[in-house]
């Protein structure tokens, strides 16, 4: 019956709570997610076999990695063991390296380096895996865009042996 029933009111954070409860209910509105570092950090160690390459590529794991990076952007780890993935999974594999390009890995990338601009084991991991992913078939082409910030166009060019 409409009687039984009790209305409460909802509790949200105001500016005077103490930082302590201003964590507390951070923490009920936003719950803590780890980030998978452990497990991307287990796909990089797979992705140094071929057999598990292909695994890996077949079974959903660049778009895996792209979504853990995008979760995620503020975990300098997660970062620098997911650029490890990629590395990984681009070495000797031009398909893996078109994968990659063709689901966002250069944006994502990118987006790691100015988001740890100062982490030097993000921004090394980083290099690595662009120079993995356009060192033999890929032409990186930057032009200026209209507004303040520069923007990427990715060419795909594939190296054909005579």
């Amino acid at each position: 019956t409409p009687a039984d029933v009790t209305t409460e009111k909802a509790v949200t954070p105001s500016e005077d709570d103490s930082d302590e409860q201003q964590d507390i209910f951070k923490e009920m509105i936003e719950p803590n997610i780890d980030p998978p570092t452990l497990e991307c950090y287990a796909l990089s160690q797979w992705a140094s076999d071929p057999y598990y390459r292909v695994v890996i590529c077949a079974s959903g794991g660049i778009p895996a990695v792209i979504r853990a990076m995008k979760a995620h952007p503020q975990s300098a780890e997660l970062q620098t063991v997911c650029c490890w993935v990629f590395t990984k999974l681009s070495t000797g594999s031009v398909a893996n390296q078109m994968k990659i390009l063709s689901e966002g890995g250069i944006e994502i990338l990118f987006t790691a380096m100015r988001n740890h601009s100062i982490d030097d084991s993000v921004q090394g991991a980083v290099c690595d895996a662009l120079l993995i992913l356009l060192m033999n078939n890929i032409s990186l082409v930057s032009s200026q865009s209209s507004s303040s910030h520069s923007s990427t166009k990715i060419e795909y060019v594939t190296k054909v042996d005579d």
